[in-house]
């Protein structure tokens, strides 16, 4: 994991903690979603720095490929956060306290949330 994906990783244990299912969840599927959402973040980067359309080595236009890279990390961090509840219908049916921070939510509209 690259140090982003590792504040990540620690800040949702502690997440986990506080919803007290981190004795639920196996570390690896953990560090799957921290590194699929620093995957999301350097890809938002990358599409915000480049346009839509990028140049192939053909010379024809094609889609930037962070866009699909974008587009499949949030997919995939998505399918993971629904498994420990860090989605706002499951934290609903658990009862969780609105105090506790949602990560996937936090980090899609306030980066230093999470670290």
């Amino acid at each position: 994991m690259n140090e982003r994906a590792k504040s990540i990783f620690t800040n949702t244990i502690k997440q986990l903690k506080k919803l007290k299912q981190y004795h639920d969840i196996d570390e690896k599927l953990i560090q799957s979603y921290a590194v699929e959402m620093a995957t999301y973040e350097e890809a938002s980067e990358n599409c915000n720095a480049q346009s839509e359309c990028i140049p192939a080595p053909s010379g024809y236009l094609m889609i930037n490929p962070w866009y699909t890279i974008r587009k499949q990390s949030l997919k995939s961090a998505m399918d993971i956060a629904k498994l420990f509840g860090f989605t706002p219908i499951v934290r609903k049916s658990l009862g969780a306290n609105k105090e506790i921070e949602t990560p996937m939510f936090d980090l899609l509209t306030n980066r230093e949330k999470l670290g």
